[in-house]
């Protein structure tokens, strides 16, 4: 690279700037903090040191006292006269050192003080053994070891250094006859100066930076401290979730349990009796004494659903009423009381929680569950396609649901666009209908029978397809895999005319490659964990945690927001390709 000369000039006067103002970019309360620190420094170096000079000038005071004979009587009684008349200059520092230090009287001044008295110590030496022996090396000692052990401000180091240069050629013209000498002392004496000064400034130059440096590891200790703060006030509340949900469950459970042995007969008898007909719920009545209904919020064929209220608590609450019919099978009954105990024991805040489960006295079963308003993946899709940052965080937070239901031991087996819930609040997400979840544990009293096959054909695994296993947490990472697919996309994975034609799809046919498509927009990384997600072979996929810990590193390096401030698709569609193929099946084909 070529350095032009208006950058190099540029350079050195930065440079030239941090030696005279290296606090220029402190705040002021940064720079008082230094200031500080700078005078306790000169506190503790004074204490330490002036009583050694003290010392060896009184030393000197016994040794150089009496007479003498010829030409050294004037030089030890000058030498004499100097260390008299500068001890208590130095005592009185050192004291006032001593007493600063201890009554914390922050004494910005002290060290500039001794810079000058010293520099003006070794500087009366120096002329005064000029009368004897010309040379300048207690000068000399004095402004490197000023330079070297005290902390001074850059008036103090003017003053201390430079003008004290300026005395001493002053006075040397009087003391030393010799106009070679004192040329050569002059210059000589000048070297020393200017280099003590600018090791003085280098010094202090070096303890800014060091301050600097100490600012900003105190800074990231600080941003360290908030996010573990942060971190643990997260898994606090997540441990309190927890808590709640275990403690939900166990009621729901004891609920039930009670239920059962109070209402069994009474349940046989009017499940027996029931007519076919049922009349829907119209807004302002009750609903088992405890509710008021507001609105009808769907329905479909195994029952409706509507927002209520609950008189006791006034919250709002959603209840999904089981309709009565001749045909009615045990598992239809069991597909509905699936529902309350998948949601029972999965503790995750993306997971719709179910309050109540309940028949009526005319023999309908009912959930009470957590109402949450929003829109659902599939209505949101319908207007435009995500981005991947979008993408990758929606995916994070499913993902981490269904980890934390597969850790219960739930598969849910129905995961799509229309299960999925978009909402202004955290988590952002909440996944829907456990109506056809799986209970993997062992010894659940709630199995699908042989024979079926369960889900929407659209977002089924080829293992769903084939029925020739149990269905397993892979089968919900390869739907979820389509989701994300189609968010990005904008359009099913795999459109198709007929049922046939989209079941060989997810036998045989590759997905669209996302990258290939749409090319940087969408990373490599995302693109490859969609296409693993989709692994035709169930055991090639990721799990749902490794899914969610992939998606949120994706998330987190595209900078994408929060799942509730994530915003709508931020890509219109034209127009939307639907294959008709939404409505979840339960047929007679296989194993699951």
């Amino acid at each position: 690279m070529v350095v032009t000369e208006t950058q190099r000039t540029k350079t050195l006067a930065e440079i030239l700037k941090g030696s005279i103002f290296p606090l220029r970019d402190l705040t002021p309360a940064e720079r008082i903090r230094f200031e500080d620190e700078r005078i306790e420094f000169n506190e503790r170096r004074l204490i330490a040191t002036l009583p050694v000079l003290i010392l060896v000038q009184v030393a000197m005071v016994v040794l150089l006292f009496g007479p003498s004979e010829g030409a050294a009587e004037g030089f030890r009684r000058g030498i004499w006269w100097v260390h008299v008349t500068t001890a208590p200059m130095i005592v009185t520092l050192w004291v006032t050192a001593l007493i600063s230090a201890r009554k914390k009287w922050r004494l910005s001044w002290l060290g500039d003080v001794a810079v000058v008295a010293s520099v003006l110590l070794g500087m009366w030496l120096s002329l005064t053994t000029h009368r004897l022996l010309p040379t300048s090396d207690s000068y000399f000692v004095a402004l490197f070891a000023v330079a070297l052990i005290l902390r001074a401000t850059l008036a103090g180091a003017i003053v201390g250094f430079l003008a004290s240069f300026m005395l001493f050629v002053l006075f040397l013209n009087a003391v030393q006859p010799g106009h070679e000498l004192r040329i050569s002392f002059t210059a000589t004496s000048f070297t020393a100066t200017a280099i003590s000064f600018v090791f003085s400034r280098a010094l202090f130059v070096a303890a800014g930076r060091e301050f600097r440096q100490r600012l900003t590891i105190e800074r990231q200790q600080d941003e360290l401290r908030s996010w573990n703060a942060e971190l643990e006030k997260r898994v606090e509340a997540q441990v309190q979730e927890a808590l709640l949900r275990e403690r939900e469950a166990r009621a729901l459970e004891a609920r039930l349990r009670m239920k059962v042995r109070a209402h069994s007969q009474e349940l046989v008898q009017a499940i027996l009796e029931g007519t076919p007909e049922d009349e829907a719920l119209t807004p302002g009545s009750r609903f088992e004494q405890h509710f008021i209904i507001e609105k009808s919020l769907g329905s479909g064929a195994m029952g409706d659903v509507y927002a209520a209220r609950d008189i006791e608590t006034d919250q709002p609450v959603a209840i999904k009423l089981m309709r009565r019919w001749d045909g009615m099978s045990p598992s239809d009954v069991g597909r509905f009381a699936m529902e309350a105990a998948a949601t029972a024991v999965v503790m995750h805040p993306a997971v719709v929680r179910t309050y109540h489960v309940d028949v009526t006295i005319t023999g309908r079963l009912y959930l009470i569950m957590e109402f949450v308003a929003g829109q659902t993946l599939a209505q949101a899709i319908s207007t435009g396609r995500f981005d991947a940052a979008q993408s990758a965080r929606l995916g994070s937070v499913a993902a981490e649901a269904l980890a934390a239901a597969h850790k219960a031991g739930v598969i849910h087996r129905d995961i799509k666009p229309s299960n999925m819930m978009l909402t202004n609040a955290a988590p952002g997400l909440r996944i829907l209908d456990f109506g056809i979840s799986k209970l993997a544990v062992p010894g659940s009293a709630y199995q699908t029978v042989a024979g079926q096959i369960m889900g929407t054909p659209q977002y089924m695994a080829p293992e769903q397809i084939l029925g020739t296993s149990a269905a397993t947490g892979a089968c919900d990472v390869y739907s979820l895999g389509l989701v994300l697919h189609e968010m990005v996309r904008g359009e099913p994975t795999f459109p198709a005319k007929n049922l046939g034609d989209l079941m060989r799809a997810h036998m045989t046919v590759l997905p669209p490659s996302l990258r290939e498509q749409f090319g940087d927009a969408v990373p490599e990384e995302l693109s490859q964990l969609v296409a693993k997600c989709l692994e035709k072979e169930a055991t090639n996929r990721p799990t749902a945690e490794e899914m969610a810990r992939a998606l949120r590193n994706i998330a987190d390096t595209l900078h994408a927001e929060p799942l509730e401030k994530i915003g709508p698709p931020r890509h219109a569609n034209a127009q939307r390709k639907v294959d008709g193929m939404a409505p979840t099946m339960n047929a007679a084909s296989g194993d699951s």
